[in-house]
């Protein structure tokens, strides 16, 4: 997890458009499945980013231009986007 982290997230770019950040998470768990890492085979990256979010892992989705929320399910955004945390974010 912290390896796309690391890969999704940077200083020049600490805010990834959602579904970018969903095709990224489904291209590192193919990865990780073709090198026989046991994950759940019916969970996209989607799943794993919702429960990321869930688990506090990732802050909620934010509004392009507006601060994150925590909320899993907030309301529709014309652009929404994925906002790394600190703890994710390489220092």
């Amino acid at each position: 997890m912290l390896a796309l982290f690391r890969e999704a997230f940077t200083r020049t770019r600490p805010r990834v458009p959602l579904d970018d950040f969903h095709a990224m998470t489904d291209s590192f768990l193919t990865r990780l499945r073709m090198d026989s890492v046991q994950l759940r085979e019916d969970w996209t990256g989607r799943n794993y980013a919702d429960d990321w979010v869930a688990r506090r892992f990732l802050p909620g989705r934010a509004r392009t231009g507006s601060s994150s929320t925590n909320s899993p399910n907030p309301p529709p955004a014309s652009s929404p986007t994925w906002t790394a945390s600190a703890a994710a974010r390489p220092r």
